[in-house]
């Protein structure tokens, strides 16, 4: 799929950031692990699984990350010494957890050298919300605007008032504009019919991928998902509560999905329905793990 031109900058900034900072020496760990702390969202965009109302419902969705799991996340994370991002993004707007505020305060004194990144549509914040997000130790926040240009302003007044940095606050462009869309849409593993806003192409895409080698998403109840394009949990490769971090990443599930990929397979659900590229980051990752990885039959 080829998407129409996106006006997010910040789209690439994260991509840089990224390559800089995934790892060398074979699959040592995920360098970003993506997590979905709450089952909800105060918006229904018609780009989203979430605009059906009954999407959690029939993926059996109902829930949100405790503190007691929080903290067998943290301790894994201190027992493979993890210094890369952890991202509250995924299927949700995490802003809505009502302690988000101990979820990155933990994190920022429990784990050195991690990277602490919320994505959020910013509808519930104001300037006092903003400030406390990074005195818990948030690094960055990203603030996806769908409404209109008169966003910029707003969320640039809020920033100021908060005394944040500017270069901590990323505000993405996200809505409908002169034709373009201000961010690459997808089509969700296949649950979103995005013909109209990109160029359609013929699935499953016949080219690698390289989420499995860099990325993984914890959801709330433990499930962990390769990355966070299988909306309907089509591929689970473990739960943390069964398993530590690291047996999950170098498990059969993961490594046969990473052979799969690596060789342009995507005849796997939610692969094979899947239209994102996934070619744009996780490159050295994968050269890495085809050095240390015996090429076996699949």
């Amino acid at each position: 799929m080829t998407s129409k031109k996106y006006l997010d900058p910040y789209l690439k900034t994260r991509n840089i950031e990224l390559i800089n900072s995934l790892k060398s020496g074979g699959i040592q760990g995920p360098s970003v692990i993506e997590l979905n702390v709450i089952a909800k969202c105060n918006r229904s965009c018609s780009f989203c699984p979430i605009s059906d109302k009954d999407f959690y419902k029939n993926n059996d969705y109902d829930g949100k990350m405790d503190k007691e799991f929080f903290h067998i996340f943290i301790n894994e994370l201190i027992h493979i010494n993890f210094s890369g991002k952890v991202l509250f993004a995924a299927l949700c707007e995490p802003l809505l957890h009502k302690d988000i505020y101990y979820f990155v305060s933990s994190l920022r004194k429990e784990v050195d050298n991690v990277t602490i990144e919320i994505v959020t549509n910013g509808d519930v914040l104001n300037a006092s919300r903003l400030k406390r997000l990074f005195d818990e130790g948030l690094d960055v926040l990203c603030i996806s605007m769908y409404d209109g240009d008169h966003q910029i302003q707003h969320f640039k007044e809020m920033i100021k008032e908060a005394n944040v940095p500017e270069d901590k606050v990323r505000l993405r462009r996200r809505y409908l504009k002169n034709g373009n869309y201000g961010m690459t849409i997808s089509n969700k593993g296949g649950l979103v019919d995005t013909s109209e806003v990109t160029i359609k192409e013929e699935l499953p895409l016949k080219k690698i991928c390289y989420y499995p080698f860099y990325h993984m998403m914890l959801d709330f109840n433990g499930d962990v998902m390769p990355c966070c394009h299988d909306w309907q949990k089509k591929y689970i490769i473990g739960n943390l509560n069964d398993n530590s971090i690291m047996e999950i990443w170098t498990g059969k599930k993961e490594e046969f999905l990473r052979r799969n990929l690596s060789n342009s397979n995507r005849n796997i659900d939610p692969c094979k329905e899947c239209d994102v590229p996934g070619d744009l980051v996780g490159e050295e990752r994968y050269k890495d793990w085809k050095k240390s990885h015996k090429k076996t039959p699949l």
